[in-house]
């Protein structure tokens, strides 16, 4: 489904991704695991088209993406829901999800979609009129995750979506995320919570300074030596 080859991206002069390489099958969960400034985000970013790549390709679907704007790849089917959550805190919870809706036309498509994802996220109905800002921090990061999916993507790519959350509300977050590959939703995940993030993994990266060290199976990875000792302490 999505193919990054030789990507090499750079914030001036100065390099953070150096020649990786990754693909995304449909139907997978894909986790890029790594520690702070290892390069995930940067990553995300140029496939949502919000940073260049200064070398390599990126394609979805056969389809070239690189040098394509951030809102034509929203309707390839690309959906990004970024670090940190993001959401408009003065407007309410469905001006917000109908916000991730603005590439859909049709107003009846837009109302079955919002309809779907109260159904997966039954809180946000509860708080439908409520404003966005006043959520937990657990509920506004639901709230992004279901903004993400009003556009209807065929693959969603979430960024650090356990960061700052209560351990109780992770395991929710991780449930719902299988729950969408299983309604057939392909993932890609960024993800500082190594051990979770490999879990639900069909398959997985990891990255280092900019650079891929490492790939296999979330269960391949989770008894790698290397990410044994050095992600999980082990």
């Amino acid at each position: 489904m999505l193919e990054a080859n030789g990507l090499r991206i750079c914030y001036g002069a100065v390099p953070a991704v150096h020649d990786v390489t990754f693909k995304v099958q449909e139907g997978q969960i894909v986790s890029i695991i790594g520690a702070n400034g290892a390069g995930k985000t940067t990553l995300l970013k140029a496939i949502a088209g919000v940073q260049r790549i200064s070398a390599g390709r990126i394609s979805f679907l056969g389809e070239k993406l690189d040098g394509l704007p951030a809102n034509q790849i929203v309707t390839k089917g690309i959906s990004h829901v970024p670090e940190g959550r993001h959401i408009f805190s003065e407007l309410s919870v469905k001006e917000n999800l109908l916000i991730g809706a603005y590439t859909v036309k049709d107003a009846s498509e837009v109302e079955k979609k919002l309809r779907s994802v109260y159904k997966t996220f039954p809180i946000l109905e509860e708080r439908s009129a409520q404003r966005g800002g006043t959520l937990s921090g657990g509920e506004q990061q639901m709230l992004a995750i279901a903004r993400g999916l009003m556009s209807g993507p065929r693959l969603l790519m979430l960024d650090e979506p356990s960061l700052g959350i209560m351990p109780t509300v992770v395991r929710q977050i991780f449930d719902i995320v299988k729950k969408l590959r299983s309604q057939g939703t392909t993932v890609l995940l960024v993800e500082q919570n190594v051990k979770k993030g490999l879990e639900i993994a069909d398959k997985a990266y990891v990255l280092q300074t900019g650079r891929c060290v490492l790939e296999g199976t979330g269960d391949e990875l989770l008894r790698s030596d290397m990410v044994r000792k050095h992600y999980l302490g082990l």
